[in-house]
């Protein structure tokens, strides 16, 4: 007589139809449609986390590019203005004018550091933007408006400094100088004013070419120097506009940075004038102008036909 608790003979026999609840717990699991209803909901998770990185990386790339731009602007802005304030140091009236040529993209201007009423090697300036695109300063960046702003100091066969593509050193880089709708230069990078605040820039196309713009009359420069003419510049305004090299992920357009400076140079003028109403000195973001407190710098007295004078030496 079998065991009836031997384990070994509690399997039904061959042929024997099975317990449904073992086969039921056997045949449990995934169908194919559930499968794949599993797969795209985890693809769409995966999908949406990847572009939340994505957009983290590129908001940080163009939050980093416009930092760059922001201090790239104001190296360029503040070397600009620390020269202009010298413009004209130690020169003697009768044979030059402090700036010799006033445009809105550049500005070529004198300072006699030796005091030596001659006006050498290093000592005529000129600052200027190179039209040339395919700088290799900006070529390879993404924003095709992007330009270089040089500085040139004059030198041997160049006692000019007349400005041309890829001379003397850049200042600034990725310089745009237009409004974001624009595709070429309609913000002056330079304006000068009158007594009345009143812009002087003329109808005239730089001697240099018409890429630097429109420029102000010999004659209100004080040109030629010793004549009849008096030098009628009180104060000048630099406009440095700079952008992003990478789109915006959301706007999809270059976010720009716009710093301005408005100096009184101390060897421009003789006598008092009023402050411009216009701007001050200032930084902004984005598509706005900058704002801020116009500078309180006054011409110094003195009297025609002598050396100019200054309160402090260059730079």
């Amino acid at each position: 007589m079998s065991d009836p608790t031997d384990s070994s003979h509690s399997a039904a026999p061959l042929g024997a139809p099975a317990v449904p609840g073992r086969s039921r717990h056997r045949m449990a699991g995934f169908t194919l449609p559930e499968l794949m209803v599993a797969v795209a909901v985890f693809a769409l998770i995966g999908l949406s986390i990847y572009r939340v990185l994505i957009h983290t990386g590129r908001s940080q790339r163009v939050g980093s590019t416009i930092a760059e731009a922001q201090q790239n602007a104001r190296a360029g802005l503040d070397l600009i203005l620390g020269d202009l304030r010298e413009a004209g140091y130690g020169i003697d009236s009768d044979d030059n004018v402090p700036i010799e040529i006033a445009s809105e993209y550049r500005v070529t201007f004198v300072i006699d550091s030796d005091s030596d009423a001659v006006i050498e090697d290093g000592e005529r300036i000129t600052y200027f933007m190179d039209p040339n695109a395919s700088d290799p300063a900006v070529s390879g960046t993404a924003n095709p408006s992007d330009f270089v702003l040089r500085k040139l100091v004059s030198a041997g066969a160049d006692s000019l400094a007349v400005p041309g593509a890829g001379k003397g050193s850049v200042v600034a880089y990725g310089v745009t100088q237009r409004t974001p709708e624009n595709n070429g230069w309609n913000v002056r990078l330079f304006d000068y004013f009158d007594a009345n605040g009143a812009s002087l820039i003329g109808t005239d196309s730089d001697p240099a070419g018409a890429d630097w713009g429109l420029t102000v009359t010999d004659s209100l420069l004080g040109l030629p120097a010793g004549g009849a003419f008096e030098n009628e510049v009180r104060a000048v305004r630099v406009e440095l506009v700079t952008e992003a090299t990478h789109r915006h992920p959301e706007t999809h357009t270059y976010p720009q940075v716009r710093l301005t400076g408005t100096i009184h140079p101390r060897n421009l003028a003789f006598g008092t004038f009023s402050m411009l109403g216009t701007p001050g000195t200032g930084t902004g973001t984005g598509t706005g102008t900058g704002t801020g407190v116009p500078s309180t710098k006054r011409a110094q007295s003195s009297s025609r036909r002598t050396r100019w004078p200054a309160p402090s030496g260059p730079g």
